[in-house]
Order: structure tokens, then sequence, then C-alpha cells
């Protein structure tokens, strides 16, 4: 069978990022729950891709009120997003690298 390692940390964004890239690998999951309507959504999807804490192929998926909007300047890729009453969960990934 398959087995799965996870960890569980409580930390507050920003240092809590800066903790995780100091402290492990990118990770291949990240899963976002802040507190609705106090603008941390974007914020911290921004420290997440500029911390570059997700792995290549990783996803982030963000639950968030559906009154504020993922904004293209995170620096993530919005793939897909689900409306549930008044909430949203979004999922992202790494913006596809430009090469020649």
């Amino acid at each position: 069978g398959c087995h799965f390692h996870g960890t569980v940390l409580k930390l507050t964004i920003p240092q809590g990022i800066k903790f995780l890239r100091r402290r492990f690998q990118p990770f291949d999951l990240i899963f976002v729950d802040p507190p609705y309507d106090r603008r941390l959504v974007n914020i911290t999807l921004m420290a997440i891709a500029r911390l570059k804490i997700l792995a290549l192929q990783g996803r982030v998926v963000v639950e968030h009120s559906s009154r504020e909007r993922i904004q293209e300047e995170t620096g993530l890729d919005l793939i897909d997003q689900r409306k549930y009453g008044q909430t949203l969960v979004s999922f992202l990934k790494e913006l596809p690298s430009i090469q020649d």
C-alpha cells in the first residue's frame, strides 16, 4: 500500500513561511485557510511563490470567501476553482517557466 508522511504546523504568516523554507524541502501540497475577509489570501499566496516553498509539480489549495478574489499578481497560476455557498476553494500551481 501507499504510505504518506505529513507534518502539521501552526504558524503565522509571513514568519511561518520563512520557517518552512529553512526547515523543509519544497511541498507537494499546501493547504491555506486564512481568516475570511481579512485580505490575507493574496498576501499568503505571494509569499509562497516568492519564497519558492512549492514543489515543481506541487499544488496550493486555498479556502476563502467569494468576496476575496485571487489576484494574478500572486505569482501562482489559478488552475481550478469551486464554489460552495459563500466559500471558494481555489487550486493553484507554479506559473509555467518561459523558455526559448
